[in-house]
């Protein structure tokens, strides 16, 4: 039986700098994102709370109701698992958090902050009003922590494919330099929308 998550809720400003804040955010999210067996996600999460001992989170996870079934509490390097739903609508309601996915980010930050298909439907849903004006969004999106490596590359393909309504020098900048950094998959969908900007195809590196 695979975990069904409701939320969660985590605390990174125990830990030591900014690279390791961004490490376990984009850690907690490929745990939110992943199918993870119910029997292993204890051992999950333990090993979660070995690598960022500074870090506290709540995870919920839910039963067939979308009620809170389970809630594990990780601080200080331990696991803790609770029955008590009412504990959870406390902690979702904290304040300096990060992770909280009950909070919808605010438009600046809809592309960089919340579940990973709800970053590419708002780029999606920006992107068909094809406005000049969310360009510099688009781009400062595509360099966001939040949307590096392995687990954003389907966000950062959106707002590759974003881009293609558009021409300036500083987006033919940003995909020729994107084709370089980027691996086999988002390298396709910068092929794609360098096709639809004159001349851009033939300035791409070799892959």
């Amino acid at each position: 039986m695979l975990v069904e998550m409701k939320g969660y809720v985590a605390d990174v400003s125990g830990l030591a700098d900014d690279q390791l804040k961004d490490d376990a955010t984009r850690a907690l999210q490929d745990l939110y994102e992943a199918d993870v067996e119910y029997v292993r996600f204890g051992s999950r999460l333990e090993a979660l709370a070995a690598r960022f001992a500074g870090i506290e989170i709540w995870f919920a996870v839910q039963d067939e109701d979308a009620e809170v079934q389970s809630l594990y509490h990780v601080s200080k390097g331990r696991v803790a698992c609770l029955d008590d739903e009412e504990r959870w609508n406390d902690v979702r309601g904290k304040e300096s958090v990060l992770g909280n996915l009950y909070r919808v980010p605010p438009a600046e930050r809809a592309f960089v902050e919340g579940r990973l298909s709800a970053r590419i439907e708002r780029i999606q849903d920006v992107s068909a009003l094809r406005d000049p004006a969310d360009i510099p969004r688009f781009i400062e999106a595509l360099d966001g922590p939040s949307n590096a490596g392995t687990a954003g590359v389907e966000v950062r393909r959106a707002l590759y494919r974003a881009l293609a309504w558009h021409d300036s020098e500083e987006i033919r900048a940003r995909l020729i330099r994107g084709f370089r950094e980027e691996g086999p998959e988002a390298q396709e969908t910068i092929e794609y929308v360098a096709l639809r900007l004159p001349g851009l195809r033939d300035q791409l590196p070799e892959r």
